[in-house]
């Protein structure tokens, strides 16, 4: 091998490492949550169309009205099922009640029983549920 010739470097382009060199190497990362980029990245898609950054910033603006709606359609629906529950449970305890008065207190007993058993399991359950996200 000639002298003159250049080293051979790495796959990477960098030189070989000789004896007694150390290597040192960066790396960095950004993680960032949220519909809106960096105010960096916006400048820099500014640079590229003053319009870009406008529709980014509306769709983000469209996606925390669209994420309240359905907050909102949630929480709707959620308290029309408490009402259908509540409905439901007091048509069944109503229906235990006669049920015992008309001289069938087994039957109604036992009605009675499964309400308050499906009640209590669907609020356990029910809260369990609710606490992942």
């Amino acid at each position: 091998m000639s002298d003159d010739l250049p080293a051979a470097a790495d796959s990477d382009g960098r030189e070989p490492m000789r004896a007694g060199q150390v290597s040192v190497e960066r790396y960095a990362a950004a993680y960032r949550i949220g519909p809106l980029p960096t105010p960096e990245d916006l400048a820099a898609y500014g640079d590229i169309s003053p319009e870009l950054v406008l529709r980014i910033v509306d769709a983000a603006d469209a996606e925390r009205a669209h994420r309240h709606r359905m907050d909102a359609e949630r929480a709707r629906r959620s308290a029309m099922g408490l009402v259908a529950g509540f409905a439901i449970a007091v048509l069944f305890l109503a229906a235990s009640v006669w049920l015992i008065r008309d001289g069938h207190a087994v039957e109604g007993a036992v009605l009675g029983s499964i309400d308050m058993v499906a009640l209590v399991a669907l609020f356990v359950i029910g809260r369990r549920d609710t606490s992942s996200p």
